[in-house]
């Protein structure tokens, strides 16, 4: 009876496995996924009647206000039908927020297993990519290795902070842990992605910094050991079948601008602030940019020219300084709001160790999202949104104290 009251988490599982698929064009797949996840939203709605559950707070009003601005950008799009497409599209990440947070409490206990599982699926995918197709960075079923790597640094993280947790159940459970984190690590790195592995160093420095007075050294230093071994071998991996590897193209970035993927970038920014320029405050409408760029764009630009590779100058472009602003807001809430749960006299370390590690994940992706698209990835938009509303009950727990 417990394992069939547990087919809600299964549908949000089968919509997350399926999520990478959806790749900007597959209709099907996206209505798929909506419909496995309507299907629990609708259901925890429903027996949500004797407690109402979503909280009240400035991070739901300022998500609800950016995709009421996001759906008025629609009006004046010029092409409405893809603009109400990308909205739909883009909306996964509250749905998947709200559904998380009309849960009974303490259910879905399966949920982080099942999508920790899943990501393990999606790098063992990766690496056999790696080793079968050399010839090819390993994306998995991703869209790139870049969206790709921001996927895996988003369970990674929050991962690590269970494996220095002073609270593990056993030995072989910290060893199973320690392996998990570096398939997850050694496929991050097999993807030759440099900004999900600087983001992945950010991520795990922000874990560090936050924790580094409450567990034991040698907790961390199992980290870096796991981490550094994980890029020794997918260096020395990718040097025998190909001739770049992540090392060398990290080694690129001390040359600045005229870096050959850090020039693309520039000059697609470049052609893109034209754009901005024309229509700063409201945007030329969700989902356009494809539409409104091949006008400005430079003939030396090798880009695919359907992402701006920064989301933050993507949704300034689409929905104007509002809908940026009302995005940074978003973001401000959660940086707010964890460093009043840190200063708590009241917070348990397992409590403390649990929200960095989810923040840590969501810092990672917005920091990699500076330089690529992470913010129009389904399978990214959904783990965010359950990430963020898991926060939720840490905060009323913490409160209740």
């Amino acid at each position: 009876m417990k394992i069939m009251n547990q087919w809600p988490v299964f549908f949000l599982l089968l919509a997350f496995a399926i999520a990478p698929l959806f790749q900007g064009i597959q209709i099907g797949i996206l209505v798929a996924i909506y419909t496995l996840v309507l299907a629990v939203f609708i259901k925890v709605f429903l027996s949500s009647y004797k407690k109402f559950r979503i909280p009240y707070n400035s991070f739901s009003l300022f998500i609800c206000l950016f995709y009421i601005w996001m759906a008025l950008s629609i009006s004046w799009s010029p092409a409405p039908s893809i603009s109400l497409f990308v909205f739909f599209w883009l909306s996964i990440f509250p749905l998947c927020y709200f559904t998380y947070s009309l849960k009974q409490p303490n259910s879905w206990s399966y949920l982080a297993v099942g999508i920790l599982f899943l990501t393990l699926i999606f790098s063992l995918i990766g690496i056999g990519q790696s080793l079968f197709s050399p010839d090819e960075a390993p994306s998995s079923l991703f869209l790139t290795r870049n969206t790709y790597g921001a996927m895996l640094n988003l369970i990674a993280l929050p991962a690590t902070v269970y494996f220095i947790s002073p609270r593990q159940l056993s030995y072989r459970s910290s060893i199973l842990l320690g392996i998990i984190l570096f398939i997850l690590f050694f496929a991050g790195f097999q993807t030759g992605s440099k900004g999900a592995a600087v983001s992945l160093c950010l991520g795990l420095i922000f874990i560090f910094v936050i924790n580094w007075k409450y567990i034991e050294k040698f907790s961390f230093f199992k980290v870096v050991v796991i981490l550094t071994t994980a890029l020794l071998l997918a260096n020395i991996q990718q040097k025998i079948l190909t001739e770049h590897s992540i090392i060398n193209r990290l080694e690129q970035l001390s040359i600045g601008l005229e870096e050959t993927s850090t020039s693309d970038r520039i000059l697609m920014w470049q052609s893109a602030w034209q754009i901005i320029k024309n229509s700063p405050i409201i945007g030329t409408g969700i989902g356009t940019f494809f539409i409104v760029y091949p006008a400005v764009r430079y003939p030396t630009d090798r880009s695919s020219g359907n992402f701006l590779h920064n989301d933050y100058l993507q949704f300034w472009l689409e929905t104007g300084l509002i809908g940026l602003c009302l995005m940074m807001l978003i973001m401000v809430t959660i940086i707010m709001l964890f460093v009043r749960v840190l200063r708590k006299n009241n917070l348990k370390l397992h409590d403390r160790l649990e929200i960095t590690g989810l923040v840590s994940g969501l810092f990672a992706v917005a920091i990699h999202a500076l330089v690529d698209f992470n913010f129009y990835i389904v399978a990214i938009l959904m783990i965010m949104g359950l990430m963020r509303a898991h926060i939720n009950p840490i905060i009323i727990k913490i409160a209740t104290i």
